[in-house]
């Protein structure tokens, strides 16, 4: 209280010019302490924003790539259980049954080929199998394809069309399709 009445007493001493100048003074002061609070202040917040930002940015990448790890998961235990329904199955007795089913043996340029078994390096073996066909219409290929499209153990890889050079009417078709099988097989 006596620092309070002293002060009191110095300003009443003073001129009025001195007590306007100090009074500027003391406002420039608390002025100028309470811009710099205030940027700091913005300052922390906008960092803080900025990183709630960031972390939620983080939040949805990561919320996204669990959900794809379940569709992954989901898939490869339906995948497991399409292997563990027929562990015998040979691609190439299936498409020559799928050849016999749709008379397209006589249509094959070549007998189908079984390419090596690729590790895929998530506990698969991919097996392929292409077969090439010459002079055969669009029906066929079609029938062919729905035909594989039935056995889930069968995916199609590739399949090339073009027409034929000596009937323009008719295609000539390339088909690579895959199967996989465990590596425990």
């Amino acid at each position: 209280m006596n620092f309070i009445q002293n002060l009191q007493n110095i300003l009443i001493d003073l001129d009025s010019n001195k007590q306007i100048r100090y009074f500027l003074i003391t406002a420039s002061i608390a002025g100028s302490i309470s811009l710099g609070l205030i940027f700091y202040g913005r300052n922390k917040a906008n960092k803080a924003i900025q990183e709630m930002r960031t972390l939620n940015t983080m939040r949805i990448k990561a919320k996204e790539l669990l959900e794809k790890n379940i569709i992954v998961e989901q898939k490869k235990q339906e995948v497991e259980s399409i292997l563990r329904k027929d562990n015998s199955f040979k691609i190439k007795e299936f498409f020559d049954q799928i050849l016999r089913e749709t008379n397209l043996q006589e249509k094959s340029t070549k007998e189908p080929e079984i390419g090596s078994a690729k590790n895929l390096n998530n506990g698969y073996n991919e097996i392929k199998l292409e077969a090439s066909f010459s002079d055969i219409t669009m029906q066929d290929i079609t029938e062919l394809i729905m035909l594989l499209e039935k056995n889930p153990r069968i995916f199609t890889k590739d399949l090339v069309m073009s027409r034929n050079k000596s009937n323009p009417k008719s295609l000539d078709m390339t088909i690579t399709i895959a199967t996989l099988q465990s590596n425990n097989s």
